[in-house]
């Protein structure tokens, strides 16, 4: 499926301008192919896809990530809607691609999650094992969850993505102290 990415990835660069990957297909100068808002939309899905970013991507992703509403589902509406505006988004596998896109661009890198995964929990810590409240002392301890989230799932499962994250550690409950050491697990990018 990799190879199959790749190849996308090069049949798709004929639609980028001429700030980015090829220009020049059999003597034919395809950089003016496409301008405006669809070539940026075909930018960011390439740019959205991979692990890496280039330079190249800044201006899409600009676009992209400055698409807000004042409701979520709305503004997830309208990314999908631009994303559509690049011509490849009808052809075979390209809806699913932006739909994963769409839920996890943005939400589903390491920090992020390592962030928004974040659990606290309150134990009742009792001396001589009574637990009874006398002699009883709340403790919150924290841990980042293993546990990631099913549109990141499906963003990082698509047959055209790139990305290589995954939990490191063991889940454990930590006090606050260990925990902003050295957290015993949390998601890294390999």
């Amino acid at each position: 499926m990799k190879a199959y990415l790749s190849t996308l990835i090069a049949a798709s660069s004929l639609f980028i301008g001429a700030n980015s990957y090829a220009t020049v297909v059999d003597g034919v100068d395809v950089g003016d192919v496409l301008t405006g808002d669809t070539k940026l939309a075909c930018e960011a899905t390439l740019c959205l896809a991979g692990s890496t970013r280039p330079g190249e991507c800044v201006p899409s992703l600009t676009k992209y990530f400055n698409i807000t509403k004042k409701k979520w589902k709305d503004t997830l509406k309208a990314r999908r809607n631009f994303l559509k505006l690049c011509p490849a988004s009808d052809e075979q596998g390209m809806p699913e691609l932006t739909d994963a896109i769409v839920g996890g661009a943005g939400r589903c890198e390491a920090d992020t999650l390592n962030r928004e995964l974040l659990e606290q929990k309150t134990f009742m810590v009792c001396r001589s094992g009574r637990n009874d409240l006398d002699g009883c002392q709340a403790i919150t301890k924290y841990r980042i969850s293993p546990n990631m989230p099913s549109y990141c799932k499906v963003y990082f499962s698509n047959e055209y993505t790139d990305f290589n994250i995954k939990y490191s550690g063991v889940s454990e409950w930590q006090t606050k102290n260990e925990f902003s050491k050295n957290p015993k697990g949390q998601w890294v990018t390999q």
